[in-house]
């Protein structure tokens, strides 16, 4: 089996991808709110993008290629609905209670819709690794004293969890309907089609809300203050992340990849142990090893 078919290895680079932007994600969203900081991600992302599709001499806006439609939902889900909502929670509920809704609800809701739309369901051994990545970041994430309940945060929380498996989904029926006529779409390809798609959504929301956006009435202090951050998200999550999630869809099954995904959260707090900013009570130990121990025995089971 080759590298680029290995079937856990991009679901583990997409984690290191998403983990790295994910602070940086808050901090944008904190300077200019969840809206005005997707689009602007977005905008810096998809040139990006195709300048990489362009060198590795690929076509991603070959036109009537079977597929293509899913790759177009998915991201107006994935990369327009699910960012907007989730970058909304963040700047009400902060990194923590976002991901504790998130990612305790993504990998059992794209299993559910998985087995609904194509058959893939996956087996009992998997099942029973990702109920323990679930419930090892629900350990390790649980209410906390202090924590922020903002109803509406909870909500945006819910419908981005939603939106990002429903798109992880169609990308895998867009590889699928893609293969079966013959005509594979990359990886790559699909990760410009679903950053584009989901920048169109971004651009008609702005424009839609702008005059009550924070950045909007903030002014431009704003924007040069979250500008650095949104750069680095750009390459780190929409690009890096986004290119290396599409090719885990590809190998894995969504709900694998969802449950390898969830544990992000789980690595940035560890992050902060480490560096002696918080210190880990018994339980969130407990959990890091629960979740750790369900991703070894997922990688175990593609070996």
């Amino acid at each position: 089996i080759s590298f680029y078919d290995s079937p856990m290895i991009a679901a583990f680079l997409a984690v290191g991808f998403f983990t790295a932007s994910i602070l940086t994600s808050a901090r944008a969203a904190r300077y200019l709110g969840g809206i005005s900081a997707n689009m602007v991600r977005l905008a810096m992302a998809l040139p990006l993008l195709m300048m990489c599709a362009a060198l590795a001499g690929h076509s991603p806006w070959a036109s009537h290629r079977a597929g293509d439609a899913w790759f177009l939902w998915s991201g107006v889900l994935g990369m327009g609905v699910c960012d907007i909502f989730v970058l909304s929670a963040y700047a009400r509920l902060g990194p923590r209670v976002t991901s504790l809704i998130v990612n305790s609800f993504a990998a059992p809701a794209a299993a559910v819709i998985s087995w609904c739309l194509i058959g893939e369901l996956p087996g009992f051994r998997q099942l029973s690794a990702i109920a323990a990545i679930t419930m090892g970041v629900l350990l390790v994430l649980r209410p906390r004293r202090g924590d922020r309940f903002d109803g509406i945060g909870m909500v945006c929380a819910l419908i981005g969890a939603a939106s990002f498996s429903c798109a992880s989904v169609m990308s895998k029926v867009g590889f699928e309907q893609a293969a079966a006529a013959g005509d594979p779409i990359h990886w790559l390809d699909s990760a410009v089609v679903r950053v584009a798609a989901g920048l169109v959504l971004s651009w008609i929301i702005f424009a839609l809300v702008a005059p009550f956006a924070r950045a909007w009435r903030d002014g431009p202090g704003r924007w040069r203050e979250a500008f650095p951050w949104l750069l680095i998200n750009a390459c780190l999550g929409p690009c890096a992340g986004m290119v290396c999630y599409q090719w885990a869809l590809t190998t894995t099954s969504a709900a694998e990849v969802h449950a390898i995904v969830a544990v992000i959260p789980v690595l940035v707090l560890v992050q902060t142990w480490m560096f002696g900013e918080k210190r880990p009570d018994v339980l969130s130990v407990f959990g890091t090893v629960v979740a750790g121990a369900g991703v070894a025995a997922l990688a175990f089971m593609h070996v």
